[in-house]
């Protein structure tokens, strides 16, 4: 394609916003006759006006993040574009297919560039967070020749200055370079025109929609206002799948998290490592360690590509050193990636067992057994576990702990009595228990803690008593407490913890101080915590973890040779915060971010 690459012919990706009846250039990639796209499709394209003197394209890959053609802020074209603030005032719409409808989108201002030296592309980073809008992903397989892309954008027509929609069409991969593609319409009246410069060219597969590349030179043949004698529409992009690994490093400096987002953290013993897990606003699971001795955590990074539903639920498998972390699939099935603790390196995600899934999932570690259990409610509202054997070729198929029907569920593993537990919250609001152990034919029969109906639960085993704690939040926000002493054959009725109103809890156990810790989120969006150390005559009142507002479930776990008690929760910016107690200190530290 040896005139596409001849300089003097293309419009670069610095488009001046024309102004006509003081309209600024405004729509799409599609832009000569393309078609219109119907509300709600394609809302992660943006359209950004550049100091009121150009307009271009974008597209939205993370809450606070645009990618985009870097020429747009240049200066001039083929001049250099400096990371940092724009020169001029950028404000970036976006979601807003209407361009006339001021409740549709999200309007923000661009605030930093981060320029890519080897192609025309940038980041760009918004001031706030976008809700609502779900980022596109990225294509990390290389676009093949002759394959069918789809362009959408903010850019001229062939009769219209400033379009009030955004455009779309259909264009063919016909040309691939280390750092460019080439595209060629496959509408004789499609182009792409002033305005769609930055826009994203995407492969569509399904449901899922990946960004092959950003839109940078281009003829505007049959646009309006381009030469008459100009014909060709083909388009020269910046390729993005051969850079995945850097736009997922800009993008995760400020990863964010959907609020109701429940953290899972384990501790690998053999690794004196500290990790944490979370669903990323765009469905992926993104994981943050801390190793004793290293200057801090770790930067969230991608565990494995693969979109999910739920929260994960993370298990150390100390008889393999490996950390294993499970989700629910969007096709509602249970996947599993596994990696050794401190490694970057992850599996791919595998599945568990074919079975539909619902809810938050459970996992423990049958120590005697060196097994794994991973716990779910099926679609029939019973709940199935499969396990996985050191020595044994794969997990085993779904089963049925006992017969009956349930909303939610909490597991646990009772060290010194080799059994496994589950408690779940029936369908009358109780809470039940069902129990394997080693040696027994099976889980038992299901098996009422106490009368009393709940909206939450958590567990707990204090190995210094030998005592099993369970933990509900009742339906007056209080928190109860009942235990047992005897592996579970009975149980105490419910006693309030200490008086407060709270919506969320957890537990965890303090093996240095032989102190069962809980926590849980006041109605107010602060943490709390009440603890009981052996030999006390009743738990603690509530005190506040430290100063700060969150919006989910609060997340904690023993770091053994620190002796610290970790706990952590997503914050109203969606950024994930932690606190920690260390054994001998003062208090808790204050929240601080847990990784950039």
């Amino acid at each position: 394609m040896p005139a596409i690459r001849q300089r003097a012919a293309w419009t670069t990706a610095v488009t001046t916003l024309a102004v006509a009846a003081g309209l600024l250039t405004a729509t799409p990639a599609n832009a000569v006759v393309g078609q219109k796209v119907k509300d709600g499709s394609y809302e992660f394209t943006a359209k950004l006006d550049i100091g009121g003197e150009r307009s271009c394209s974008a597209a939205l890959v993370e809450q606070q993040w645009l990618l985009t053609a870097a020429s747009c802020f240049a200066d001039k074209p083929g001049s250099q574009v400096a990371p940092g603030a724009p020169k001029l005032k950028t404000m970036a719409t976006i979601g807003r297919t209407d361009l006339t409808r001021g409740d549709q989108g999200t309007v923000a201002e661009v605030v930093e560039l981060v320029p890519r030296d080897d192609r025309d592309l940038v980041m760009a980073k918004l001031a706030n967070p976008v809700a609502g809008i779900s980022p596109v992903k990225i294509a990390t397989n290389v676009p093949l020749m002759g394959e069918d892309a789809r362009i959408t954008g903010y850019g001229r027509t062939k009769d219209e200055w400033a379009p009030d929609r955004l455009q779309q069409a259909a264009f063919t991969v016909n040309a691939v370079d280390e750092a460019t593609l080439g595209l060629t319409s496959k509408d004789a009246d499609a182009a792409s025109c002033l305005g769609d410069a930055g826009a994203p060219a995407f492969r569509e597969i399904g449901d899922r929609i990946e960004v092959v590349g950003v839109n940078s030179r281009f003829w505007q043949g049959g646009c309006l206002g381009a030469s008459e004698s100009e014909t060709r529409k083909g388009v020269v992009d910046a390729r993005v799948d051969n850079i995945a690994g850097w736009i997922e490093q800009i993008r995760s400096t400020t990863m964010l998290f959907p609020a109701e987002n429940r953290t899972s953290g384990v501790y690998a013993a053999n690794d004196n490592t500290s990790e944490v897990f979370l669903l990323g606003s765009d469905k992926q699971i993104y994981s943050s360690s801390y190793r004793t001795g290293s200057p801090g955590w770790n930067k969230w990074t991608r565990v494995s590509n693969g979109e999910f539903t739920s929260a994960p639920s993370a298990v150390y498998h100390a008889d393999k050193n490996i950390v294993e972390v499970f989700a629910i699939g969007t096709d509602r099935q249970v996947y599993h990636s596994f990696h050794t603790p401190g490694s970057a390196d992850w599996s791919g995600w595998q599945l568990v067992a074919p079975g539909e899934a619902t809810g938050q999932l459970q996992t423990v570690y049958h120590a005697d057994k060196r097994t794994i259990e991973v716990f779910a409610v099926g679609a029939d509202r019973q709940i199935y576990h499969a396990w996985y054997t050191t020595g044994e070729p794969g997990w085993s198929k779904w089963n049925l702990v006992a017969p009956d029907r349930f909303t939610l569920i909490n597991a646990s593993y009772d060290v010194g009595r080799s059994t496994s537990s589950v408690f779940a919250i029936g369908t009358d609001g109780q809470i039940y228990r069902s129990a394997y152990k080693t040696g027994s034919s099976g889980w038992s029969r299901w098996q009422l803690i106490a009368p009393g109906t709940a909206t939450a639960l958590a567990s707990v085993n204090h190995r210094d008593k030998q005592v099993t704690e369970i933990f509900a939040l009742g339906t007056d926000q209080r928190i109860y407490h009942s235990w047992s002493g005897d592996g579970g054959n009975s149980w105490s009725g419910w006693d309030l913890i200490a008086d407060g109103r709270f919506s969320a809890l957890n537990a965890v156990y303090h093996a240095d101080k032989k102190t069962t810790e809980l926590f849980a989120l006041g109605v107010g969006r602060q943490v709390y915590h009440s603890f009981y150390t052996t030999g006390a005559p009743r738990w603690s009142a509530w005190s506040p973890v430290a100063a700060g507002q969150f919006t989910s479930v609060p997340t904690a776990f023993y770091h053994t040779d620190k002796n610290t008690v970790e706990v952590l929760n997503v914050g109203l910016d969606g950024q994930v915060y932690h606190s920690f107690y260390t054994t001998g200190s003062d208090g808790w530290t204050r929240w601080s971010k847990l990784a950039s």
